[in-house]
């Protein structure tokens, strides 16, 4: 193998790397977005239950 293919085989190792780890990166992201999309829309829901409850007081 010549020194030019050493190096191709080693940029392309790299760049696999790469990929691999902004994939992982991306993933843990996502189910952060994920978790926090989900309690804001429970504490959106106990809002607007709240709110009909207060409702029922206000007239």
């Amino acid at each position: 193998m010549s020194v030019t293919e050493n190096t191709m085989y080693s940029q392309l190792k790299d760049i696999k790397e790469r990929i691999a780890s902004l994939q992982e990166r991306l993933e843990t992201e996502r189910d952060r977005y994920i978790k926090q999309f989900t309690s804001l829309e429970t504490l959106i829901s106990q809002m607007n239950n709240q709110s009909g409850w207060l409702s029922q007081f206000g007239g």
